[in-house]
């Protein structure tokens, strides 16, 4: 289903702000991204396209993940471990 016409242009925005001048969708209409200070993080639109799935791999030699708990909670996000 993908993404919406705003969602994706939230997407370029939080990629612009990162100087990342083009993006492309994955096969599953998925944006990933390497960090190198916070890790991968991906953008997945959910099967139903009422959602936008954030997952975030990173190292575990920085396990303290409160700062950024703190920051998705702003956009109303459900953790799913």
């Amino acid at each position: 289903m993908g993404f919406s016409g705003g969602a994706l242009n939230v997407i370029g925005e939080f990629a612009g702000n990162m100087r990342i001048h083009h993006i492309v969708p994955a096969a599953d209409d998925s944006f990933t991204f390497e960090i190198e200070s916070v890790g991968i993080l991906c953008f997945t639109p959910s099967a139903d396209g009422s959602r936008a799935l954030i997952s975030l791999k990173r190292m575990s030699t920085n396990p303290d993940t409160d700062d950024l708990k703190r920051f998705m909670t702003l956009s109303r996000w459900d953790a799913y471990f």
